[in-house]
C-alpha cells in the first residue's frame, strides 16, 4: 500500500471515531431527562434557629410590639424560596428577609424551595430599653428680697434685691404698665447681689403693672421673677424657669 493509501485510510478511521463518539453522547442524552443535571430542591434555615428565643427591642409607648425587625437568614437551592410567617400566604423572599412588628411569644418561619420546605419554631421575647437619661442643665440661684409701700391705687418699691446669685449672672428688670420710670430696662452682669430698687426709686406703680426680674447664665437655667401690682393690696408674686 502506498503512502497516499496509508493517509486516506487514517483520515477514515478517524472519521468513523468521531462519528462513533457523537453517537454515544447523543445516546446518553436520550436515556438521562432532563431533570438528572438540575439541582436538588434544599432549604436549611440558619436563623432563628428551631426552638430558639430571639430578643428584640421595644418601645416602652408598645411593650409587646418590637421595634427592631426579625430577621430570618436561610439557604435554598433548586426551585425560587417561598416565606411564610406564622402561616401567612407564602411570599417570594431572599435572605435574609425581615419581618416588622412582630409581637412577643411563639412564632413559625417556612421557607420553601419547590418540593423541599423547613419550619422552624422559635419565641420572640421584647425588651423595653430604657430611654437616655434628660440632662438639664443647672438652675441659676438667687432669692428676692421684696419690700411694697401702697397707698390706693400706687405702690412705691421701697426695696428690690437679689441675693445669693452665682458668679457672673446676667439679671434684667423690665417695667411693664402705668407709673414705669422712663428708663432703659436694667441689665447688670452681677455676682452675688443685684440692686434692683435704685432703678424705680420713687415710681407710682398703678394696678396690672407688671415687674418681669430675669437671671440668667450661661449653661443655666433662667430664673424668672413675675411681680404684678395689685389695688389696695400688696403685689403678687410668681416664680418660674424659662
Amino acid at each position: 500500500m502506498g503512502r497516499s493509501s496509508r493517509s486516506a485510510e487514517k483520515s477514515r478511521l478517524s472519521l468513523a471515531g468521531a462519528a462513533a463518539a457523537a453517537s454515544i453522547v447523543a445516546a446518553v442524552a436520550v436515556i438521562l431527562p432532563a431533570s438528572a443535571f438540575a439541582v436538588a430542591d434544599s432549604v436549611a434555615i440558619s436563623s432563628p434557629a428551631d426552638g430558639s428565643t430571639v430578643e428584640l427591642a421595644a418601645q416602652s409607648s408598645s411593650p409587646s410590639v418590637a421595634a427592631d425587625p426579625l430577621v430570618v437568614q436561610f439557604t435554598a437551592t433548586g426551585a425560587t424560596p417561598m416565606c411564610s410567617l406564622d402561616g401567612a400566604t407564602p411570599t417570594g423572599c431572599v435572605s435574609p428577609v425581615s419581618y416588622a412588628h412582630v409581637s412577643a411569644g411563639s412564632h413559625t418561619i417556612t421557607v420553601q424551595a419547590g418540593a423541599a420546605s423547613q419550619t422552624n419554631h422559635f419565641v420572640v421575647d421584647t425588651v423595653v430599653l430604657d430611654p437616655p437619661p434628660v440632662v438639664r442643665p443647672p438652675y441659676v440661684s438667687g432669692q428676692l428680697h421684696d419690700q411694697f409701700l401702697v397707698r390706693g391705687r400706687r405702690t412705691y418699691v421701697r426695696q428690690l434685691l437679689l441675693t445669693d446669685l452665682q458668679r457672673r449672672v446676667h439679671v434684667t428688670l423690665v417695667c411693664r404698665g402705668r407709673g414705669c420710670p422712663s428708663f432703659k430696662p436694667y441689665s447688670r452682669t452681677v455676682s452675688g447681689t443685684a440692686h434692683l430698687g435704685v432703678a424705680l426709686r420713687g415710681a407710682a406703680l398703678r394696678p396690672r403693672t407688671t415687674l418681669t426680674i430675669r437671671a440668667s447664665k450661661a449653661g443655666h437655667r433662667t430664673k424668672v421673677w413675675l411681680v404684678t401690682v395689685r389695688r389696695g393690696t400688696s403685689p403678687s408674686l410668681r416664680v418660674h424657669w424659662a
